[in-house]
């Protein structure tokens, strides 16, 4: 086991201690039980226009003499065609800041009309996937099961291009793999997450949502609902259909898998009691971001907010916030990692926060409101609790060192000074390019609420 492998497990264990008590009152000490959610960072875009980058790229590496390939025939199975390297997304990304569009509203005009521009994202990406290595979009738990994100091109039986999660567990080869969610819905925005099992931290659960509009009627939305259970091997498929009012998702219709049973091995084979779900056009209307992230306030930069981000839209009458909401049950469990150069200097205002651990620079944060608190879109919760700017690392410690969560202090710290440095959150940071590492960081937490960025995957 690498220095690195061994260090984020002990962090993870030494997490898992600090929680113990609150954790030995709800499950068995004989039995494992799934972790809370926290965001699966998979940067991905699948749509006509990332499918136009990649045939590019591909045009590019042929051009060098290079015998990969970004589009691949008949992977992960036989009859499909894809791809699942991060690079394309990377490149998509590039594009979109050259040209100052959002990368979810570029087509495949923008790359037609914009030779100079798209060579330039193309060098731009092929220079990070080769200072990278491994840009494969996928992630494993300790025993070595693994998911991967594809983008499936339209056909063997299903519409497209898809995002796809494909699970595939220790031993299997990919085309043994099955499906377990995807972006069934054209314009679909995306959030998915996953659950590690608290003993073993290997995967426990994986949750996606996919959102698009209502194709029967304007100005409401459709919703799948992807639920699957890995000790079980259960995939439930849930489908709601209604409105947004003030940035809340309101469902009229639900409907729920009567039978829910293993997800399929071919993706054309996702159906909700009986009907297929993969016929529409899918394409994601943008990349799939964090349900929730914290981020310095911009007005009071020692005070940490946690916000729902808007995926697309200006907030205009005709343009209006999309994203996707988020609910919050009491004694929900948060891991959060905290905006980058900054660490934890307090509790904050709002009592119904409380901090259970603080790690370099993560956190664990328990709601403890009384009711379920419903997080709509471009909503802010403000004051979760302070921070300050990161000291400057010490150059004795080595850096190999195990790193230690403290306990919270039982009284708040000093309020921090307001000259610290505001930290203004960034919509394509280098960060969210790595794939998600093969252990989890701190498995024992919740919905994870990544940085003051929004996490493309």
């Amino acid at each position: 086991m690498t220095t690195r492998k061994l260090r984020t497990l002990l962090g993870a264990v030494t997490a898992l201690v600090a929680l113990g008590l609150a954790l030995v009152t709800t499950v068995p000490a004989a039995q494992a039980a799934p972790g809370p959610l926290k965001d699966l960072n998979l940067p991905g875009v699948c749509n006509a226009a990332s499918f136009a980058m990649a045939e590019a790229i591909d045009a590019k590496l042929k051009a060098d003499g290079k015998a990969d390939r970004m589009i691949r025939v008949d992977e992960p199975k036989k009859g499909e065609t894809g791809y699942n390297d991060a690079a394309v997304a990377y490149a998509m990304v590039e594009l979109a800041k050259l040209l100052k569009k959002d990368v979810g509203a570029l087509t495949p005009k923008d790359l037609t009309d914009n030779a100079k521009a798209v060579a330039d994202a193309i060098d731009a990406a092929l220079k990070w996937r080769k200072d990278k290595g491994d840009t494969i979009l996928h992630t494993a738990d300790l025993t070595g099961n693994e998911v991967f994100l594809w983008c499936l091109k339209k056909g063997n039986g299903h519409g497209g291009p898809d995002l796809a999660l494909l699970y595939v567990p220790k031993g299997k080869a990919a085309k043994d793999g099955v499906w377990i969610a995807g972006c069934v819905l054209a314009g679909g925005l995306n959030r998915y997450l996953v659950s590690y099992d608290d003993r073993t931290f290997d995967f426990a659960k994986f949750v996606w949502y996919n959102e698009g509009p209502n194709p029967d009627k304007e100005k409401e939305v459709i919703r799948y609902t992807y639920e699957y259970d890995v000790a079980k091997n259960v995939l439930t498929i849930t489908k709601e259909v209604g409105p947004y009012k003030d940035g809340k998702f309101t469902p009229h219709t639900t409907e729920v898998e009567k039978k829910p049973g293993p997800p399929p091995a071919e993706f054309k084979d996702l159906k909700l009691n009986g009907t297929q779900i993969s016929l529409l056009d899918g394409g994601c209307g943008c990349p799939a971001r964090s349900v929730a992230l914290a981020a310095a306030d911009p007005v009071a930069p020692w005070q940490l907010n946690l916000v729902n981000p808007v995926l697309t839209g200006s907030g205009t009458e005709t343009d209006p916030y999309l994203g996707v909401s988020v609910r919050i049950v009491p004694e929900q469990l948060f891991q959060m990692e905290l905006p980058p150069d900054t660490r934890f200097a307090g509790p904050g205002a709002d009592p119904r926060w409380q901090v259970v651990i603080v790690q370099d620079d993560l956190i664990g944060l328990r709601y403890h409101g009384y009711e379920p608190l419903e997080l709509a879109v471009g909503a802010v919760v403000p004051a979760i609790a302070w921070i300050v700017p990161a000291p400057p690392p010490s150059p004795s410690v080595p850096p190999s060192a195990v790193p230690t969560p403290t306990d919270v202090p039982a009284t708040p710290s000093p309020f921090p000074s307001p000259t610290g440095t505001p930290v203004e959150p960034s919509p394509f940071p280098s960060a969210p390019w790595s794939p998600a590492p093969p252990l989890p960081s701190v498995p024992v937490s919740a919905p994870a609420v990544p940085s003051a960025t929004a996490a493309l995957r």
